[in-house]
């Protein structure tokens, strides 16, 4: 629990974090905490290895990470839901795809939005198809594919 208020505005903004937990999930949801996200929405891929995360620890992760960056809120943590339940129409999404010459997204993004993160192996053809299908903004992280805690920070910092 945050136990004091500070003086400056919180750099938290309406941005909602969706990741397909892994295994330094603890690492990315610190860093992305730091980022001033609002929402965190664990997404359960086909290509998820990592099961069994612990959701008490990760809240405790938050909360330290809330005040080290001096952020005067906690991101909420969302139960994990599946990837089909998953709302993907509008969804900003880091999209891979781009390092091997795949077309994305160029443009203004939105202020207030969801972004997706996937994981080591990406995400599966079928998701893809599902992302592509609903509407779901791709944007190109540059021409390497990166870690997924790394990807996290890449997209927020392009949209914060």
């Amino acid at each position: 629990m945050i136990v004091c208020v500070t003086d400056h505005l919180d750099s938290s903004n309406d941005i909602t974090f969706c990741f397909a937990p892994i295994k330094k999930t603890d690492d990315m949801i610190n860093m992305v905490t730091q980022m001033g996200v609002a929402k965190l929405q664990p997404v359960i891929t086909d290509r998820v290895v990592a099961h069994h995360v612990n959701w008490k620890r990760i809240e405790k992760i938050l909360i330290e990470a809330s005040e080290q960056s001096n952020r005067n809120s906690v991101p909420e943590l969302l139960p994990p839901i599946k990837f089909a339940d998953l709302d993907k129409n509008g969804l900003v999404l880091a999209d891979e795809r781009a390092a091997y010459g795949g077309e994305c997204y160029v443009g203004d993004l939105p202020d207030t939005c969801t972004v997706f993160v996937g994981l080591e192996g990406g995400f599966s053809d079928n998701e893809f198809d599902a992302l592509d299908k609903s509407g779901a903004i791709g944007i190109s992280l540059g021409k390497t594919i990166l870690r997924a805690e790394v990807a996290a920070v890449a997209i927020l910092a392009k949209l914060i």
